[in-house]
């Protein structure tokens, strides 16, 4: 298991409880939506979720450290901190192409993204998808960040304090 030590206990376990949040939501949405269209229910939760997202990507931002876009790759292996390395999502930038989202880049989608959706990508599986506000896309090069739920719940498991 990979230590993210900038991480308390306590923080380590606020962390896991939005993801809790967010893996619950995320896996019970197409039940809940179908059942409560236009639900007050569905509202709540999805609101619950987005703000579990915002606070998991605050947090494990913070445990990655401000050093973790200035890691070598050679660095992130030799120490055992695969933190830049691991995809759990894509981004589609404005020229059309995709890329691989590593989790340090999922927090900073999710920290300034401009509105989130909900879907599922071809095998089923969860996604957050997070839209770059409009008059920042050409800046930072992306229109949305698409998050697979799955490989972002996997990659904390790795994680302890």
């Amino acid at each position: 298991m990979v230590s993210l030590p900038a991480l308390g206990v306590g923080v380590f376990a606020a962390l896991r409880e939005s993801l809790a949040t967010i893996v619950t939501y995320a896996y019970s949405r197409r039940d809940i939506s179908s059942r409560w269209v236009d639900s007050p229910f569905l509202e709540t939760a999805q609101r619950q979720a987005e703000r579990a997202c915002i606070e998991m990507a605050a947090l494990g931002r913070a445990g990655l450290g401000a050093a973790g876009s200035e890691m070598s790759k050679e660095y992130i292996e030799r120490e055992g901190l695969p933190l830049a390395c691991e995809p759990v999502g894509w981004i589609d930038r404005p020229s059309g192409e995709r890329a691989d989202l590593t989790a340090r880049d999922a927090f900073n989608k999710i920290i300034h993204a401009a509105s989130f959706d909900w879907g599922y990508d071809d095998g089923e599986d969860p996604l957050l998808v997070c839209y770059c506000p409009e008059s920042e896309r050409a800046r930072h090069d992306w229109i949305q960040g698409s998050i697979r739920i799955a490989d972002l719940t996997q990659w904390w498991a790795g994680r302890s304090v």
